[in-house]
């Protein structure tokens, strides 16, 4: 597992100072993150970064990005007044893969550079319009401009 720091707002978001995500290792501490991370901004799953050891206990904190691996993430927050809507679910129809965080309601979505954009991108902007989530993109890969995009 790598750490992220993480940096909060001035509304202390997010909750945390830091999140941990898995990794396996492909060099001197060089590794391959193995799921897209809930805060850590600009990193998607399969990215490659670098970690160096530190704190006490020690951990492997991630300090710098390496190399893109093609994929985007993007978050999800439902809307408890809305029906609700699974995430993992739906995203699975357009090639992504929905994954639960440790908030309720919360969901990470691993973009790969294969999905149906344009099924997903329809989805997210549909399910915002009519209340049930909203969503935001914490990286778009190469390719994957339409998905920032109004």
């Amino acid at each position: 597992m790598l750490v992220i720091g993480l940096r909060r707002d001035d509304d202390g978001y997010p909750p945390w100072d830091h999140e941990y995500i898995p990794a396996e290792e492909v060099g001197d501490h060089l590794f391959r993150l193995l799921a897209p991370p809930v805060f850590g901004r600009g990193l998607a799953n399969g990215d490659v970064v670098r970690a160096v050891h530190y704190g006490e206990p020690e951990s492997l904190w991630v300090e710098s990005f390496v190399a893109a691996s093609g994929h985007s993430t993007a978050r999800v927050v439902l809307f408890r007044s809305a029906a609700p809507t699974p995430i993992p679910e739906v995203v699975a129809r357009f090639g992504c893969v929905g994954a639960t965080t440790s908030i309720d309601g919360f969901f990470t979505i691993d973009i790969p550079p294969d999905a149906d954009l344009v099924g997903l991108i329809t989805e997210l902007r549909a399910g915002r319009a009519d209340g049930r989530f909203d969503y935001n993109i914490g990286v778009a890969a190469d390719g994957h401009e339409m998905l920032v995009s109004r």
